[in-house]
């Protein structure tokens, strides 16, 4: 064996295939990359959301009269703004349900105090609930004295609270806004039913002269926890108020 031939055979031959191992690897890192890059682009991506038309140099349209953020930099120029407000996630009632083993005293607490009779409470482990008493719904006027019609509705439902402003927020900032006393009305279950989280530009409660206590109840929620209603359910409130308030 020549030397050229000693060379190639334990010099080059083990660096080839170290090449080799080395080419494969890099460009199995390079597909995993591009994998990664994709599925990070569609998940930062607005979810069932089509490209608005004209959109602005900083990524910005108008919709029916109001400012929208489409794509960065307007998120982070309009942080905080109702234009911000448009890039949400989907909603997902599981984000906003109770723990298990939760005793809701804020439930146990409204329930007492708007009861129109004497209440009587049962305990459960840790646990006191109000299991009899009376009171008056406050959508419809009616006495309630079963207490497995009576439910507690929550002024700004998890859906409204979800699409203005607190897509991301903490399940404790979630917690905090289901359980504030200031937050829940006692109804009857079927009035929840009718309601469906909606907001007052697709639903009224059925008294009217009650609207007006409806909506500014509603707006101090919207202020503690610094909402953003859309400018159509803001303007209807002022509407309600013209007509209903006498203040």
């Amino acid at each position: 064996m020549s030397f050229f031939e000693f060379f190639i055979f334990k010099v080059l031959s083990p660096n080839i295939q170290t090449l080799k191992v080395l080419l494969q690897a890099l460009f199995y890192i390079t597909k995993v990359g591009v994998f990664l890059f994709v599925t990070f682009i569609a998940l930062s991506s607005p979810v069932n959301a089509e490209t608005p038309p004209e959109l602005d140099f900083i990524g910005g349209y108008y919709q029916d009269g109001e400012y929208r953020c489409y794509s960065e930099p307007c998120f982070t120029i309009h942080r905080g703004t109702d234009a911000a407000a448009s890039r949400v996630r989907p909603f997902a009632p599981q984000d906003w349900q109770a723990k298990r083993g939760e005793c809701q005293k804020s439930y146990t607490k409204v329930l007492a105090e708007n009861s129109i009779s004497i209440v009587k409470y049962a305990k459960h482990e840790d646990c006191v609930f109000v299991v009899s008493g009376e009171w008056q719904d406050a959508y419809t006027g009616q006495k309630i004295d079963d207490i497995r019609v009576i439910a507690l509705d929550h002024r700004i439902s998890p859906y409204e609270a979800h699409y203005w402003g607190a897509a991301f927020w903490t399940p404790a900032q979630r917690f905090a806004l289901l359980n504030d006393s200031a937050n829940l009305v006692p109804v009857s279950i079927d009035q929840i039913k009718l309601r469906k989280g909606r907001s007052p530009t697709e639903w009224m409660p059925e008294r009217k002269d009650y609207w007006c206590d409806y909506i500014v109840h509603r707006e101090i929620v919207v202020r503690k926890y610094q909402l953003r209603p859309s400018k159509e359910v803001r303007d209807f409130n002022q509407e309600i108020k013209k007509l209903y308030c006498k203040f």
